[in-house]
């Protein structure tokens, strides 16, 4: 491999490649520093357009922007910022490879020599089910499936906007002005959870509304389970935590969850 780049090199050298730039690019081709956005990797077309033999070949690849607010299938290839790269909400797309749990990949064996499956899916998304049966090895024709209404009519879901101040905040304010209402809507034993991805955050609402607050590092398990009881018991019925809390709890006098920035 060494041996056939150094050869490439080498006829390289013997290249005329502002010459070969004027033919991709017309006769006011010239090479010169540019910026970003202005197609500078027309430039890597260079070395295979200026040799003759060989063939480059480039179809079938896969490429999209990143952008949190949409829903990608796996690509090969993934344009995205150093600092949405390192984001939770980027981590949770790569879970959706084909390096995701390769376990479960191997169902499609049990399927193949005939043993019935059921597969629970409630999470899967209407657009995600052939790719789904495809790294199963399941075929659609084969396939049962049974919907039932997501809807649940006794829960509401809303967005509550707010105005930045001067220092670009304002959620903090808005959150407790909402928290009011809501305990005066709901009276006890009603409880209130409170969401954020940051332990700043959370510290700050806590510190606003004078309630508990619960994170990784908020004390050892005693703590925790203190905190949590106390909660429980209705002794200041508003908690604010990190999803160190549970996403999942299942109380019925919960009456209001509310989550300040993204939804983990």
């Amino acid at each position: 491999m060494q041996d056939a780049q150094l050869a490439r090199w080498k006829r390289l050298q013997g290249v005329d490649i502002h010459a070969e730039l004027e033919k991709i690019l017309g006769s006011e081709a010239r090479f010169r520093v540019i910026g970003t956005g202005v197609k500078k990797t027309l430039l890597f077309q260079l070395p295979a357009k200026s040799i003759s033999s060989g063939t480059t070949v480039q179809a079938g690849i896969s490429c999209v922007k990143w952008d949190p607010r949409q829903c990608y299938s796996p690509s090969q290839i993934v344009i995205i910022t150093p600092e949405s790269a390192v984001s939770k909400t980027f981590r949770t797309f790569l879970d959706r490879t084909a390096e995701f749990r390769p376990k479960m990949r191997q169902l499609g064996e049990l399927v193949e020599r005939g043993v019935q499956m059921v597969y629970l899916i409630a999470m899967l998304l209407l657009y995600t089910e052939l790719e789904f049966m495809n790294i199963i090895r399941i075929k659609a024709d084969n396939v049962y499936i049974f919907r039932s209404p997501i809807s649940c009519p006794n829960i509401v879901y809303s967005v509550v906007e707010y105005t930045e101040d001067e220092f670009r905040r304002g959620d903090i304010s808005a959150v407790c002005r909402l928290i009011k209402q809501k305990l005066k809507e709901y009276t006890a034993p009603a409880k209130i959870i409170i969401y954020s991805g940051s332990i700043v955050t959370t510290q700050e609402v806590s510190s606003a509304l004078d309630c508990h607050v619960y994170y990784r590092d908020v004390g050892d398990a005693a703590v925790k389970d203190e905190i949590r009881k106390a909660w429980e018991s209705a002794d200041k019925r508003v908690v604010v935590a990190t999803n160190t809390f549970g996403l999942g709890i299942d109380r019925p006098d919960i009456r209001v969850v509310v989550y300040i920035g993204p939804i983990y």
